[in-house]
């Protein structure tokens, strides 16, 4: 017997549906799993290249629109149209702004807002870092919960575990992979305030690095 009735009725979909979804988020959590170990263990590799930073950051909003509309949540941006190429691993890049942005958005009531600005710093003339600056107007922390978010599962509370879905694994993640990179990560924040995250990445790496081998 068919609990549903016949195999086109819709509750098999929506079912087939939360299987799928359910096993997208179980990978979501072993690949973070594997990558925190890999780079904690000093073998996750680098791939450097030029990347343009708001191809990059236009394609990880792309990922995150359908999430923050149905949060009915707005994301803007301000980057410069004629904004130098930086050197990066441009997965691992496009993985830290998602962690972050995915972070801003699931973390910010409706009606909310989240923007992107990215900033090129130097010294007469000369590029040698860049600036990108998430920042929402969602619940916030405070300099306690910034520490904890920053250890491995350490998600806020475990209340928030069960709000908000996560492994509570983003920002440690995050944090090593811009390590890895010799870039920096900073967090202002206030509860019900919102959150500013910079991270702040060099132009270039040090010099002397075998970008084909880099292995953190």
């Amino acid at each position: 017997n068919q609990l549903f009735g016949p195999l086109g009725d819709n509750k098999y979909l929506e079912y087939a549906k939360d299987i799928n979804d359910s096993g997208v988020h179980l990978l979501d959590i072993i690949n973070d799993i594997l990558d925190l170990s890999k780079a904690e263990a000093g073998k996750l590799v680098l791939n450097y290249e030029e990347v343009h930073i708001g191809k990059a950051i236009n394609k990880c909003i792309t990922i995150i629109t359908e999430r923050a509309q149905r949060g009915g949540i707005s994301v803007t941006t301000d980057i410069p149209k004629m904004i130098p190429a930086l050197v990066v691993d441009r997965l691992r890049f496009i993985q830290i702004i998602l962690n972050i942005l995915s972070n801003a958005v699931k973390f910010t009531h409706e009606d909310g807002k989240v923007h992107i600005a990215v900033r090129a710093k130097g010294i007469n003339g000369e590029v040698n870092e860049f600036m990108v600056m998430i920042g929402d107007t969602g619940i916030g922390m405070s300099k306690e919960d910034i520490q904890h978010a920053f250890q491995s599962f350490g998600q806020v509370d475990s209340g928030l575990n069960r709000k908000y879905e996560g492994t509570g694994l983003g920002l440690p993640l995050t944090k090593k992979l811009m390590e890895l990179h010799h870039g920096s990560i900073d967090i202002d924040s206030e509860p019900s305030k919102g959150t500013l995250v910079t991270l702040t990445f060099p132009a270039v790496p040090p010099e002397g690095i075998d970008y084909n081998e880099y292995d953190g």
